[in-house]
């Protein structure tokens, strides 16, 4: 025993083992937390990233389609330097042919081809509509949106007015 200490020495020791177990499992619940924050605070900035990139196209489109007065073919639309870390040119679902003067403003002229997927906000799809809106839908309101374009699409083809 030593004889500063009052204690005996393996009472020491277990309060000393019991405090370190303590402190540790503290250590872990805190990691936890921040990781958990950064997650909470990454994926809504992604998803504004996402939109922001579509903005961007939207604009270049729209550029495109003023001075040429046409919609950009998929080469030509991939051709062009827009950057972001989230998402590529490549990864853009885009049909200028499925888009008809008469179309409707909320005719989605492309939309992201895979879902971003979150854990703490919503999944979905970047889109462009004609009016040069940007949008977040979900997999199944995009589904509902391209569902109308097409049948918008056919009912033109079919039944051309004169």
């Amino acid at each position: 025993m030593n004889p500063t200490s009052t204690m005996p020495a393996k009472t020491i020791t277990k309060s000393r083992r019991r405090t370190i177990r303590r402190r540790f499992w503290l250590l872990m619940l805190l990691v936890v937390v921040l990781c958990l924050a950064v997650l909470v605070i990454r994926e809504p900035l992604a998803k504004q990233e996402l939109l922001s990139f579509m903005d961007d196209v939207g604009q270049h489109i729209i550029y495109f389609q003023t001075t040429h007065k046409r919609l950009p073919t998929q080469n030509e639309l991939l051709s062009w330097k827009i950057y972001s870390r989230n998402a590529g040119l490549e990864s853009l679902d885009y049909a200028p042919t499925k888009i008809l003067p008469d179309s409707p403003e909320d005719t989605i002229l492309l939309a992201m081809k895979e879902p971003r997927k979150f854990h703490f906000i919503q999944s979905g799809h970047a889109v462009l509509q004609i009016d040069g809106q940007v949008k977040w839908l979900t997999p199944e309101q995009l589904a509902e949106k391209l569902r109308d374009r097409e049948k918008h699409y056919n009912a033109a083809q079919f039944n051309p007015t004169q």
